[in-house]
């Protein structure tokens, strides 16, 4: 069986990475409105007839790919294309613009699996009285935390991307996409084990 990985953000864990690498910011291009990210990760198809525009938020060198605000997968071109090859079942790709023009994509995971595997992952829980509190009792029970993610293998359905329900803020990916992305010398990217 497959083994899978979350892609990481290595400026989060390099601090020469953190001041090399630029740092991008998604825009609603029309408004100038707050860009909410949620249905970008949620790991579901996004209905999306907005012009988006990239900001440069911390300049420096770019990457071919970028976790932006909250997350949300920022790729170039050629990245798009691998993916493309590979995984069109698994991904949506929305065009944005960065200030000069360059178009980039977003990268949507359109495949949401319940595969979190609790007796491996270190995983804390929304209690009744935090579910409440925060205005959400449906999540009570549902990880608040998960310092570890472990997931179970043959609970993805093969997926070669994919977001891990009730905790989809992590970009799985299975290990040939990651070997590709390694082979093609995308920048920008690291992983960590999952399975």
């Amino acid at each position: 069986m497959a083994g899978y990985y979350s892609v990481l953000d290595p400026r989060g864990f390099d601090e020469n990475a953190y001041r090399r690498y630029w740092f991008l910011d998604l825009r609603d291009d029309a408004r100038r409105e707050f860009f909410d990210p949620w249905p970008y990760i949620s790991g579901r198809p996004v209905e999306s007839d907005r012009e988006l525009c990239v900001a440069i938020e911390k300049p420096g060198d770019p990457l071919d790919f970028t976790y932006g605000y909250s997350f949300v997968p920022l790729i170039v071109p050629r990245v798009a294309s691998l993916l493309t090859e590979m995984a069109a079942d698994d991904i949506q790709l929305i065009p944005a613009r960065l200030p000069d023009g360059q178009c980039l994509f977003i990268l949507v995971v359109i495949r949401l699996e319940d595969c979190l595997d609790y007796h491996r992952s270190d995983v804390t829980r929304f209690t009744r009285e935090h579910a409440c509190a925060i205005g959400r009792p449906e999540r009570e029970g549902k990880p608040h935390m998960v310092k570890q993610l472990i997931i179970d293998p043959s609970r993805t359905h093969d997926r070669k991307l994919l977001r891990v329900q009730n905790w989809s803020g992590d970009l799985i990916v299975r290990e040939d996409i990651k070997q590709t992305l390694e082979k093609a010398a995308v920048t920008g990217v690291t992983y960590a084990s999952v399975t």
